[in-house]
């Protein structure tokens, strides 16, 4: 939360991302009970949603290089798949994208989703924040359809876990419905979009950034262009 949290489309701002952060903070406490314990390191932020945020606003290239010299500093020391070089990794990564670097993104979000799955496995909180993010940018690269087999896995899961009413349950099925929209099946995304605003309407409250987010959604696919299919 699509990460992001996140990957990047361009039809929310950083004030969704950033209104998002406290409601994934929430759910990451709370999944301590569900996942049976998640083990997050003092120094980790939640990452953002994916949900589409703004590429209008790239990091400054000094940013960018202090973010490669602190994963540096912690991948010698710490190891590849600590918790804390993950995270400098995965924050590299969604730099990539707001760089729409997509080959390059999706080389280092793939890598890590791997080394977060092998540390933390399949169903933890933060990992299916991660693994959206590789689909995410296939999508970008043109394959719509490769990537929706990227978001059914974390929306399997995250239903599994944390139950088919579940707001960030909704997040995963909002990324299936993307792939849906890119692929042209308009009719199919519609319907999964209607339930996710039905979903986030009630659990996060009708002004919520994600709301307006799968609002304009709806929109496009409710009067799609040519080539689409109804």
């Amino acid at each position: 939360m699509p990460l992001s949290p996140g990957a990047a489309d361009g039809s929310c701002d950083d004030r969704s991302a950033n209104a998002f952060r406290g409601d994934v903070h929430g759910q990451l406490v709370q999944a301590r009970g569900i996942h049976g314990g998640v083990t997050i390191h003092a120094s980790q932020t939640p990452p953002p949603p994916l949900v589409d945020v703004s590429l209008d606003t790239p990091r400054p290239a000094t940013a960018v290089r202090g973010r490669e010299e602190l994963h540096a500093d912690r991948a010698g020391p710490l190891g590849p798949e600590h918790p804390d070089t993950l995270d400098t990794a995965y924050q590299l990564g969604l730099v990539s994208i707001r760089r729409e670097r997509w080959d390059e993104a999706g080389e280092i979000l793939s890598e890590v989703r791997e080394a977060s799955l092998r540390a933390a496995g399949e169903e933890d909180p933060l990992h299916l924040f991660i693994a959206q993010n590789p689909a995410y940018v296939t999508m970008r690269l043109g394959d719509p359809a490769a990537a929706e087999t990227g978001f059914r896995r974390v929306h399997r899961v995250r239903e599994r876990v944390l139950g088919a009413g579940h707001h960030l349950t909704a997040d995963a099925a909002y990324y299936v419905g993307r792939a849906a929209q890119e692929r042209g099946e308009c009719a199919e995304a519609l319907g999964i979009f209607t339930g996710v605003l039905r979903n986030w309407e009630e659990q996060l409250g009708e002004e919520h950034p994600q709301v307006e987010t799968v609002k304009r959604r709806i929109d496009e696919v409710a009067e799609p262009g040519p080539g689409t299919t109804r």
